[in-house]
């Protein structure tokens, strides 16, 4: 878990150290004048919060019944960057890099105790579009939305039920918001995602009175509603 998390911050970091002196030279260069061109590439980092609503986990017992529960997570936190390009005056598309977490809270699929501990994560990469429109207000309104590859990982634990698996997945998300033209080459966003994906499937080990038994597929839900603020430099 803690290699995801390092991984995803240091490649945001190694971007940002690299494409930031990029984004002061094509300032220069342009004398601080807008750039009107139609075609325009940019690269964003963005940082926020994210919420992940009650989630229901399905999974069977020793006898093959089946067992209906929930997980229950905290607020966490994503973040993440992406490679762009705007065209046609008000669409642009990127390939975009995020990572989010979210301790566990509850686990349980029988009535009881469910106090856990653990957490789940998701990194994905998408594809996303959007439309922009200049309203003449100060501020540019957004909406996009996308789909992509998520690699989601469940580490937690209850008195009823061990998780600790990955699980590949399809993922989609539809973002809104507003973007302030901070200066010609740096604009600053505020805005939400909502994000989704496929039914993920686990290992488990259900725990019976003094027993655990053989690992076991579970089955869960996951989406989660994210604020998050971007910062985008323009070429």
């Amino acid at each position: 878990m803690e290699s995801h998390r390092s991984f995803a911050l240091t490649t945001l970091l190694a971007c940002l150290a690299l494409t930031l002196p990029g984004a002061a030279l094509a300032q220069e260069a342009d004398g601080g004048e807008a750039d009107d061109r139609i075609v325009m590439p940019y690269v964003e980092y963005r940082a926020g919060v994210s919420f992940v609503p009650n989630q229901n986990v399905k999974g069977a017992d020793a006898t093959g019944s089946n067992l209906w529960g929930s997980a229950r997570m905290q607020e966490g936190y994503n973040v993440g960057g992406a490679a762009g390009v705007r065209f046609l005056e008000f669409f642009r598309a990127e390939v975009a890099v995020d990572f989010r977490q979210n301790d566990v809270e509850d686990l349980g699929v029988v009535g009881g105790n469910t106090n856990a501990r653990g957490d789940v994560s998701l990194m994905t990469a998408m594809l996303n579009g959007y439309f922009d429109y200049d309203l003449g207000v100060g501020v540019i309104p957004f909406v996009g939305a996308g789909v992509g590859y998520g690699l989601f990982r469940f580490d937690a634990e209850s008195p009823q039920i061990q998780v600790s698996d990955k699980d590949s997945v399809v993922a989609w998300n539809f973002m809104i918001g507003g973007t302030y033209p901070f200066s010609d080459v740096t604009d600053v966003s505020l805005g939400y995602r909502y994000l989704a994906t496929e039914d993920l499937r686990f290992k488990s080990r259900f725990r019976t009175g003094p027993t655990t038994t053989a690992p076991r597929r579970v089955e869960s839900e996951y989406d989660a509603h994210e604020l998050f603020l971007a910062l985008r430099f323009k070429f």
